[in-house]
């Protein structure tokens, strides 16, 4: 037996969606989108910070961090910094990791370098990759719909 659908509804419904009422039924891609967003900012005096700028340091003693970020739910962490920076402008060498890049990206500007400074540059990208492959995981658990 066929159900009767009252016409009525059925446009009153449609144009709410049109309209832009209409919301998924599909709790995960909130979800998804919510815990996307969720990071750790790592800031200055905590241990984390600290061991990470001293490893930068090993490199050359001007290395600052300028964010440094963990995303427990995207598996992923970010480290921004500059090293060699002559004031506040854009100069020095500034750089930024990626966790699930293959390459750092490194811009520099008023800055004369030697090739042996940008072979120790990414040479610590890829230690600090591979800590962190390993680091994350134990330390950084993703976020659960219970602790949001």
């Amino acid at each position: 037996m066929k159900e009767h659908i009252n016409e009525h509804d059925m446009t009153k419904k449609m144009m709410d969606i049109i309209r832009g009422g209409f919301k998924t039924l599909l709790k995960e891609n909130e979800t998804d989108e919510t815990d996307r967003d969720y990071s750790i900012d790592i800031k200055p005096g905590t241990a984390e910070y600290t061991k990470q700028l001293q490893e930068m340091q090993t490199i050359d003693a001007s290395g600052e961090i300028i964010d440094f970020k963990i995303y427990p739910n995207d598996k992923n962490v970010t480290l921004v910094g500059v090293y060699k920076k002559t004031s506040e402008v854009d100069s020095g060498v500034h750089f930024s990791f990626v966790l699930n890049d293959e390459e750092p990206k490194i811009t520099m500007q008023d800055v004369n370098l030697d090739s042996e400074f940008m072979t120790k540059l990414q040479g610590f990208f890829q230690n600090w990759k591979n800590e962190w492959y390993l680091e994350l995981p134990k330390s950084y658990k993703p976020k659960t719909d219970e602790e949001s």
